[in-house]
């Protein structure tokens, strides 16, 4: 495959939006008794990371400004949200931290447990 300038730039502007907790995960807290990704039930129930975009069951949150957490495998992010509703309301800081098949997503004054699904 021959890489040409452009074809470069979308690879680097792909590879810089990639972050380690890319993937599906389930929220435990909606689902406190699950023992796997498929309790969920629909797809719907599943929520996801992808490039700068954290979607959860009832609303997608943009992410920016990342800072990783000293001495932790924990990000901090600037979150903007969308509720379903199409109001937008600004979701403040996030921190995601990862532990071994899970996912924890810290709000100021909430704490969400994802399990991994990929």
């Amino acid at each position: 495959m021959r890489i040409t300038p452009s074809l470069a730039v979308v690879l680097l502007a792909s590879a810089a939006s990639a972050t380690p907790y890319e993937g599906n995960y389930l929220p435990l807290n909606y689902y406190p008794n699950a023992v796997s990704c498929h309790d969920a039930g629909k797809p719907e129930g599943l929520t996801w990371i992808r490039g700068d975009t954290l979607r959860m069951i009832e609303m997608p949150c943009t992410l920016s400004a990342p800072t990783p957490v000293r001495g932790m495998e924990a990000t901090l992010y600037d979150a903007l949200c969308t509720y379903s509703d199409g109001v937008t309301q600004t979701g403040g800081r996030v921190m995601l931290m990862q532990a071994p098949g899970e996912l924890w997503v810290i709000w100021d004054g909430y704490i969400e447990h994802w399990m991994r699904c990929d």
